[in-house]
């Protein structure tokens, strides 16, 4: 079976940066390609796009400038701008199952986040379990920033296949 190459691709208010990876001789990554361009305007303000057309010509011209190739794979991980993402750590009884944990969740989220349950992208993970408690992360992306990327993205032909948080 043939691997997809992936890259990942970071949209920020002032930038766009794009990195693609490949396993060496030894399984170690290596770079294969990066590009880096600034954004001039307002095309993202506060990690909402504004300018959807000048920011496709701009993730098009990055890809074409990378170095020391051009990135030519259609799939991607986006990085979702962190001005965009909720995060909080919710505590459950440790006997409480990811089904229910998955029904519970989105009543618990409301009373801390801005959105009704039905306008946000959710995940969780337990990330440990002391005694008779689990504490579970919680991270929501709304709705409508997640989709406006997703169709930005698709328009220009690259087909986003995962999410993830943007670092520091």
């Amino acid at each position: 079976m043939l691997r997809r190459q992936i890259f990942g691709l970071d949209i920020s208010d002032h930038s766009v940066e794009a990195l693609s990876l490949s396993k060496s001789l030894f399984g170690k990554p290596k770079v294969e390609a990066y590009a880096r361009t600034l954004l001039r305007g307002e095309i993202v303000k506060d990690g909402k796009i504004k300018n959807p057309k000048k920011l496709q010509e701009n993730i098009l011209k990055l890809l074409d400038s990378a170095k020391p190739k051009a990135i030519n794979s259609p799939y991607c991980i986006i990085s979702l701008p962190e001005s965009q993402v909720f995060t909080t750590i919710f505590k459950f009884p440790a006997g409480l199952k990811e089904k229910e944990i998955r029904k519970t969740i989105p009543y618990k989220a409301e009373e801390i986040i801005p959105f009704k349950s039905s306008e946000i992208y959710f995940d969780f993970k337990t990330i440990t379990k002391v005694d008779q408690t689990q504490e579970v992360l919680y991270v929501a992306v709304p709705v409508k920033v997640v989709d406006a990327y997703v169709e930005l993205l698709e328009d220009i032909g690259l087909k986003p296949i995962a999410f993830d948080l943007e670092s520091n």
